[in-house]
């Protein structure tokens, strides 16, 4: 499981690690501070991530964000001459 905090607006998730490997592809973990954003302020700097195994009591109680989809956006980027 992975605890993912922002630094700048104390914003906190939980993920599961299976969603993270679908989402980010096979990242180290050292690496998936680069990839994530945050949600609220939009920023990349700021975000932490802890790795770690609670107990399955706290497990229950815990709120997780889970993977729903994964859409690929395209996006056209124009150039003037």
């Amino acid at each position: 499981m992975a605890h993912i905090s922002c630094g700048l607006c104390n914003l906190r998730r939980n993920y599961l690690a299976g969603d993270l490997l679908k989402l980010l592809g096979n990242v180290s973990i050292f690496d998936v501070e680069r990839h994530m954003r945050c949600t609220q302020c939009g920023r990349k700097d700021y975000m932490t991530v802890k790795f770690d195994l609670p107990p399955p009591g706290d497990r229950v109680k815990m709120k997780f964000r889970r993977l729903v989809e994964i859409k690929m956006v395209r996006k056209f980027i124009w150039r003037d001459d």
